[in-house]
């Protein structure tokens, strides 16, 4: 069956009639003229000077950090946030207080897991022996993580404990 599809720039949209839909998984075959090609993704990074903006919302901006520093882009990088955040702030307080909540997981953090690991963002620590994974909203179930060899020491939050799930999941 022939489905209907439009090219916006570089992105493609497809409408998919209801009655196509499978309630598990619906399936498309997208036929190509050639091997496949993509563009290169853009990477997400928020500079610490646009934390600054009082128009930004706070979630947003959450989102935005976390995001930019699993790319490998932090925004504090060169700003006067500690491992601890004491005495750190910023225009908006709401994003103050989850910054300095979360300092130890922003402070000097690099690139984290590869897309596909974790479904979510990710920072590794500075002395490579931390991951700290950014859990969006409250978990309500286990978090998994793909491919993690490591042995794991340790798993903590500072408001409940978590079953982490690894391996081949």
């Amino acid at each position: 069956m022939h489905i209907p599809f439009r090219k916006e720039g570089s992105t493609v949209k497809i409408t998919i009639p209801s009655n196509v839909e499978d309630t598990d998984v619906t399936v498309v075959a997208i036929r190509l003229a050639e091997e496949l090609s993509l563009e290169k993704t853009p990477t997400t990074a928020i500079t610490y000077a646009a934390l600054q903006d009082t128009s930004l919302k706070t979630q947003y901006a959450v989102e935005a950090i976390t995001q930019s520093i699993s790319e490998g882009n932090n925004p504090f990088d060169k700003s006067n946030l500690s491992s601890d955040g004491l005495n750190y702030s910023l225009t908006d307080s709401n994003l103050t207080r989850w910054v300095t909540k979360h300092a130890e997981a922003l402070y000097k953090t690099t690139k984290g897991m590869p897309k596909g690991h974790f479904i979510g963002s990710s920072a590794l620590s500075a002395d490579k022996q931390t991951l700290y994974l950014f859990v969006k909203g409250i978990p309500t179930g286990p978090i998994a993580i793909k491919g993690l060899r490591n042995i794991i020491t340790t798993c903590a939050n500072s408001r409940r404990r978590h079953n982490v799930r690894t391996g081949n999941i």
